[in-house]
C-alpha cells in the first residue's frame, strides 16, 4: 500500500517460503510484481521481468486454488495487455504474422481465463478481421454475445452478420457473371435474377427445339412451319435469302441492370434480330427487325449517354423515307420518336419531319445521324458485341451456371437441347431442297427441280431424298446430271449424281430369286434407282444402290452385250444379259423426261421433313 514493492516482494517471498501450500502469499506477491511493472519510472528490462513473474505466481495460485477469482482476471489482464502490445508493435497498422501469432495467442489465453469479458472478445474480433477473417470473427462476436450479453457485442455482431452477407452476395454475384459470355454493359450493375437467367435459357432452349414460328416483322418465312434458331431457314421478301438466330447475347440496352437477350442471324450482318425482355416477372420478346430484302432497316445503336435504342426506317419512295426510334426500359421497348423525311438531291438538303416538327439537314449531317450512306456513325452499333458472341447452347449452359450460383442451387436447370441424327438430316435435306428449288431464279433460267420424293432405299428407317431436274445439273463435284440422290451418312449429307441423257427413271428391288424384272412391285433386297438411256447405238441400265452400282449395256441390232461393276467392262451373252437384269424388279416408275410430271411432289416432301424434323 505504501508503493514499497520491493520490500513486498521480499516479504510476500518469506511467506511463500514457510507456506509454499498456501495461495495466499503467490497472490500477494504476484500483485507486488504487476503492480511494480506498471510503476512510473520502472526501467523497461525490471517491467518485462516483474511482468512475467507477476504472470508465473497468478499461475501458481489457480494451480493451488483454481477459484481464485482475482488471480484469474488479473492474470488475464495481462495476457490482455501483452496482446495490445503486440498489435500496436505493428507498423502502418499491420501485422506481420509473427506479431499476428502473438496477439492471437494472448488474447486466447486471456480468454480462456476470462470467459465473460466483453473487451477481449472484441480485441480478438478487431484482430481477425484485420486478417481478413471476417466469418471467424464473427464466430468469436458470437461467443461473446452468448458468453458476456454485452449490448455493444450485440450489435457489432449484427453489424459484421450484415457485412458478410452483401459480402457474399457480391462475391455470388461476380462469381455469377464471370460465367456469362457475351454480356454487354456493366457487369457490376446487373441485377439479372436466377429466374429471369432459367427464363432467357427456356426462350433459347425452345427456339433451338423449334417451338417458335419465324419472326416475320418485315419479311416472312417461306415456309409455314416452326423454325430452329440454330439452323437456317429461308425468308422471302423483295428478294430471298436464308437467316437464322445462332447467335446471341446478352445486353443491358437500358443501363438499369436488367440484361435484354438479343438473337440474331449468323449468316445475315444486320436487320435480322429479336429482343426479349423481362418485365412483370415474364420474358417476352419486345423488338425486332426481319428486313424484307433492302425495304426496311433497323440499327441497335449505343447513344450518347450510354443507352442502346433500336432505329429502323423504310423507304416511302425514291427520295422519302419514314422511320421509329424505340427505346428500352424496364424491360420492354417503346416508339418514343417518329420521324419520316424527303431530300432534293439537287440541292442535299434532308426536311424531316419529327413528332410534329420539322428540322432541316444537309445530307451529310443526315448520314451522320441516322449512319446511312458512307459517312461515319455517331452512334456505334453493337458489332463489337456481335464479333464474339455466344450460341444457343453454349449461352443455355451459361445461364444455368449464372441461376445455379445467385440461387443457391435452390432451382432447376434448364435442359441443353440437341438434335438427333435424323432431325439433323431431315433440316439439311430442307436447305438443299430450298437451294436446289432457287437455281433457276438464281441462274437465270437454270435447270429447275421437276420432282422431289423421299424413299428409304436401304431399309434402315432413314430416308433418302432424290430430286429430277428438266436439264442438266452440275453437281457439286462438276459432273452433269439430270437427278441426284442424297444419303446421309456420318453426320452429312451425301451428294450422288446420276446420269445424263436419261429417258426414264425408275425405283427398282433387288429380286434375288430372279424373274423376268418387268414385274411390278417385287419383294425383298435393296431399293435403287434404275436410270435409262442410250447408248453406242443401244440401251444403257444403270443400277445404282447405296451399297453397290452396275450397268448393264446392250445393242440388240449388233447382239453386243456387256456388263460394268468397279469400273471394269466385260462382255456377255444375250442370255447372261437376260440373267442379270432379271435380278431386279420395278417398284415404281419416277419419270419419263419426255413427259415430266406437272406436279412436282415438292410441297409433299417439304412437309414430310418438316414432320421428320419436329418428331425427331
Amino acid at each position: 500500500e505504501q508503493r514499497n514493492y520491493s520490500a513486498a516482494v521480499i516479504a510476500y517471498s518469506e511467506a511463500v517460503d514457510a507456506a509454499p501450500d498456501r495461495p495466499e502469499g503467490y497472490l500477494g506477491r504476484a500483485n507486488a510484481y504487476a503492480a511494480q511493472s506498471e510503476a512510473e519510472g520502472t526501467e523497461e528490462q525490471t517491467r518485462d521481468f516483474s511482468r512475467r513473474a507477476a504472470m508465473d505466481d497468478y499461475r501458481k495460485v489457480l494451480e493451488l486454488d483454481d477459484k481464485q477469482t482475482e488471480a484469474r482476471q488479473k492474470l488475464a489482464g495481462l495476457y490482455l495487455q501483452m496482446g495490445d502490445e503486440a498489435v500496436a508493435a505493428g507498423s502502418d497498422g499491420t501485422l506481420s504474422a509473427a506479431l499476428y501469432d502473438l496477439a492471437d495467442g494472448y488474447y486466447r489465453s486471456a480468454l480462456s481465463l476470462d470467459y465473460s469479458n466483453a473487451g477481449i472478445y472484441q480485441r480478438l474480433a478487431a484482430l481477425l478481421l484485420g486478417a481478413g477473417e471476417a466469418e471467424q470473427a464473427a464466430a468469436i462476436l458470437e461467443q461473446g454475445v452468448a458468453a458476456s450479453h454485452n449490448q455493444a457485442l450485440a450489435e457489432r455482431l449484427e453489424t459484421l452478420k450484415q457485412q458478410l452477407a452483401e459480402r457474399k452476395e457480391t462475391d455470388r454475384h461476380s462469381a455469377a457473371m464471370e460465367a456469362l459470355p457475351a454480356y454487354y454493359g456493366s457487369p457490376a450493375a446487373c441485377r439479372m435474377t436466377a429466374r429471369q437467367a432459367l427464363a432467357y435459357a427456356k426462350i433459347l432452349a425452345d427456339g433451338f427445339s423449334g417451338a417458335f414460328p419465324g419472326f416475320s416483322g418485315y419479311g416472312k418465312p417461306l415456309y409455314d412451319y416452326n423454325v430452329c434458331w440454330d439452323e437456317p431457314y429461308p425468308v422471302m421478301g423483295t428478294g430471298s435469302y436464308e437467316t437464322d438466330r445462332a447467335n446471341v447475347i446478352l445486353a443491358d440496352f437500358a443501363g438499369d441492370g436488367n440484361p435484354y437477350l438479343l438473337v440474331f442471324s449468323s449468316l445475315v450482318e444486320e436487320n435480322s434480330f429479336e429482343v426479349y425482355g423481362w418485365t412483370g416477372e415474364k420474358a417476352a420478346r419486345v423488338a425486332g427487325i426481319e428486313s424484307y430484302g433492302s425495304s426496311r432497316e433497323g440499327v441497335l445503336a449505343e447513344t450518347e449517354s450510354g443507352i442502346v435504342v433500336l432505329e429502323e426506317s423504310w423507304s416511302t419512295g425514291t427520295n422519302s423515307r419514314q422511320g421509329e426510334t424505340w427505346h428500352f426500359q424496364n424491360g420492354s421497348a417503346a416508339v418514343t420518336e417518329i420521324w419520316s423525311g424527303t431530300w432534293d438531291p439537287n440541292r442535299d438538303t434532308v426536311r424531316v419531319q419529327r413528332n410534329g416538327e420539322e428540322y432541316t439537314y444537309t445530307r451529310q449531317e443526315w448520314n451522320l445521324l441516322r449512319g446511312g450512306g458512307q459517312a461515319s456513325h455517331s452512334w456505334p452499333t453493337l458489332y463489337t458485341v456481335r464479333e464474339s458472341p455466344a450460341s444457343l447452347q453454349e449461352m443455355i449452359e451459361a445461364l444455368n451456371t449464372y441461376a445455379n450460383i445467385l440461387g443457391g442451387g435452390q432451382y432447376r436447370a434448364v435442359e441443353v437441347p440437341s438434335h438427333s441424327q435424323r432431325h439433323l438430316m431431315a433440316a439439311a435435306m430442307l436447305r438443299r431442297l430450298y437451294a436446289l428449288d432457287r437455281l433457276s431464279i438464281a441462274e437465270g433460267g437454270g435447270p429447275r427441280l421437276a420432282l422431289a420424293r423421299l424413299r428409304d432405299l436401304d431399309g434402315d428407317g432413314a430416308e433418302e431424298l432424290i430430286v429430277v431436274f428438266d436439264g442438266l445439273y452440275r453437281a457439286e463435284n462438276g459432273r452433269s446430271c439430270q437427278f441426284l440422290l442424297y444419303h446421309w451418312q456420318n453426320g452429312a449429307l451425301q451428294e450422288y449424281p446420276g446420269g445424263s441423257g436419261l429417258d426414264e427413271l425408275v425405283l427398282v428391288r433387288e429380286n434375288p430369286g430372279g424373274g423376268s424384272g418387268r414385274a411390278s412391285g417385287g419383294t425383298g433386297g435393296e431399293t435403287g434407282i434404275l436410270s435409262i438411256g442410250g447408248w453406242d447405238g443401244g440401251r444403257r441400265y444403270v443400277y445404282a444402290f447405296l451399297s453397290h452400282r452396275e450397268e448393264l449395256h446392250i445393242n440388240a441390232q449388233a447382239h453386243r452385250y456387256s456388263i460394268v461393276r468397279d469400273g471394269e467392262t466385260s462382255g456377255i451373252t444375250e442370255a447372261e444379259y437376260t440373267l442379270l437384269q432379271g435380278r431386279y424388279q420395278i417398284v415404281e416408275l419416277l419419270v419419263n423426261f419426255a413427259n415430266l410430271p406437272e406436279k412436282r411432289n415438292y410441297e409433299e416432301t417439304i412437309t414430310a421433313l418438316y414432320r421428320i424434323r419436329d418428331a425427331g
